[in-house]
């Protein structure tokens, strides 16, 4: 019991913060760093149905209430499955109305959850590559790419992955959001999000042979050694029935 009122008072904390956004696609429009919410949710084999219900009724609540958007992603490929991914505006970079959010749809999502984990992750499009369009997310799928550097390391990955971006661009990948653990996590973690139609893991519109070339190309990557300590690569898929986006 103990647990569980921990876990409601967790998601009630998170709750508070409901003005949920697209995250890696919104926030990253203006021209400086900015910060969004990211909650890790692994939900108890069997329990997916009472999951995204209580979900559902989340994400309606919050559109009554006036909120502008809610986006869920689920994981298609990997460990410790089932999981989704919620990404969100983040208090720490600016105050943020709050959500009167129904205990009872709370406790559903606990009760259906096995772990959550919440982190703040700055974004900087420096880093990356800003996209256009509107709130909606331009793909079905989030490609998203887990990398590790030491601290040590840390400032030459951002050197890196700074010219990794200037490079495809110019070879055609027209939107690619690079972000930070800052808080919850391990701060040397980044996280890149590409969108595409697809599952592949190709990236979308990148022809490196017809523009940069493939030596340029090798010669970027070939810096990339010893930089790392971990990476990890998977999809997501959003889930349009689970979101909510305001007209605009």
């Amino acid at each position: 019991m103990t647990n569980l009122i921990a876990a409601r008072r967790l998601w009630m904390a998170f709750s508070c913060l409901l003005l949920v956004v697209t995250a890696p696609l919104a926030m990253a429009q203006d021209d400086g760093p900015a910060g969004v919410s990211v909650r890790l949710v692994s939900v108890k084999p069997g329990a997916e149905a009472q999951f995204e219900a209580a979900i559902v009724d989340l994400t309606a609540s919050l559109g009554e209430q006036g909120r502008a958007f809610y986006h869920v992603y689920q994981r298609e490929r990997g460990d410790n499955l089932p999981s989704y991914t919620l990404i969100t505006q983040d208090a720490v970079f600016g105050e943020l109305p709050e959500a009167d959010v129904d205990p009872s749809i709370i406790d559903r999502i606990v009760n259906s959850t096995r772990t959550s984990n919440l982190m703040t992750v700055l974004v900087d499009p420096e880093l990356g590559i800003q996209g256009g369009g509107g709130l909606e997310p331009p793909a079905q799928y989030l490609r998203t790419r887990i990398r590790v550097t030491s601290p040590q390391t840390r400032q030459d990955f951002i050197g890196w992955q700074t010219d990794a971006a200037d490079l495809l661009e110019e070879a055609g990948l027209d939107d690619m959001r690079v972000g930070r653990i800052v808080l919850g996590g391990d701060p040397n973690v980044f996280i890149i999000w590409t969108f595409q139609d697809d599952m592949s893991l190709g990236l979308p519109g990148v022809d490196i042979p017809g523009t940069v070339g493939t030596e340029r190309a090798q010669e970027l990557f070939q810096r990339l050694s010893g930089m790392l300590v971990g990476e990890e690569e998977y999809i997501l898929r959003f889930r349009d029935d689970l979101s909510f986006t305001a007209a605009q």
